[in-house]
């Protein structure tokens, strides 16, 4: 965003300086349109001038040729006085005079004229320097719509690149949230194998705990089973001397040999119960290894 509000900035900015050129151009073309129709009028102004000046100066060198000091000479013109009054001739000589002050009047504007000239060739001057600022304002003008174009086609390329880095942003944003939900699953899924693992393993301790009680159990049995195999042994040892003994030694044996039946019974029992504790730990560390799997899976899939 930050980069495409510089470079809006830019083309704005390129914008108006190009207008600005733009118009600086547009008042050099009107003002030299108006320096060249003022220079066209004031140098016809100025040929007719000088052409009524050359008039001018040939009728005041003729009339002073004629009249010097404002009188004619009788021997010029000898009927001139003979056929016009006096008073006649002192009007005309005054006319002659007016006429050559404005004469002199029309020479000053001549020079007058001959300042326009130059006014006009300084404003010659300045159109030309004028065509030469609004050429060089032209070039200008070329310059900064180039450099307009290259700078639209930088833009061009930089809207093509933002798209590209949104639209991978986009697809990024979407890959981490899909990222974050199996994670989340898979720290649930943890958690719950990890209560089970936790629970699997009381109940071992547990089952272990049983185990030794009956290993200690089995462990007494086998104790008294081996002390009363031995009472048997020795029973009988006494049975095959003792053979003909009294009633009485006859009842201690069958006393014996129930209690050796019994000792085996008990013995038969532990052994059925170890053997029932054997499965119940064998089938408790399958769980066990179980879980244990899951949790590895677990950890594997994180």
């Amino acid at each position: 965003m930050v980069v495409g509000y510089v470079v809006g900035n830019s083309l704005k900015s390129l914008e108006v300086s190009e207008e600005k050129a733009n118009q600086r151009v547009e008042e050099f073309k009107r003002e030299m349109k108006t320096l060249t129709v003022k220079l066209k009028e004031a140098e016809n102004r100025a040929e007719q001038a000088e052409k009524q000046v050359k008039r001018l100066q040939k009728e005041v060198d003729r009339l002073e040729g004629e009249c010097p000091d404002g009188y004619c000479s009788l021997e010029k013109y000898p009927g001139l006085w003979c056929a016009m009054g006096w008073d006649i001739m002192k009007k005309m000589i005054i006319m002659l005079k007016h006429k050559k002050i404005t004469i002199k009047r029309e020479a000053t504007e001549t020079a007058t004229m001959d300042a326009i000239k130059k006014k006009m060739q300084a404003m010659k001057l300045e159109k030309d320097n004028a065509m030469d600022k609004a050429d060089t304002c032209e070039g200008q003008a070329k310059d900064a719509n180039l450099r307009a174009d290259k700078v639209n086609e930088e833009v061009r390329d930089l809207q093509k690149k933002l798209v590209q880095v949104e639209n991978d942003l986009s697809t990024s944003k979407n890959h981490l949230e899909s990222a974050n939900q199996e994670l989340e699953e898979k720290e649930k899924t943890l958690t719950a194998t990890e209560s089970e693992v936790a629970a699997l393993n009381r109940k071992v301790q547990q089952i272990e705990e049983d185990l030794e009680k009956s290993e200690e159990r089995s462990g007494s049995a086998t104790q008294k089973l081996l002390e009363a195999t031995q009472s048997a042994d020795e029973n009988n040892r006494m049975c095959k001397v003792l053979e003909n003994r009294s009633q009485q030694d006859e009842e201690r044996m069958d006393q014996l040999t129930n209690q050796l039946k019994e000792a085996r019974l008990l013995a038969e029992d532990a052994d059925g119960k170890s053997d029932e504790v054997s499965r119940k730990l064998a089938f408790v560390e399958d769980e066990l290894e179980v879980a244990e799997d899951r949790s590895d899976k677990g950890e594997r899939m994180c």
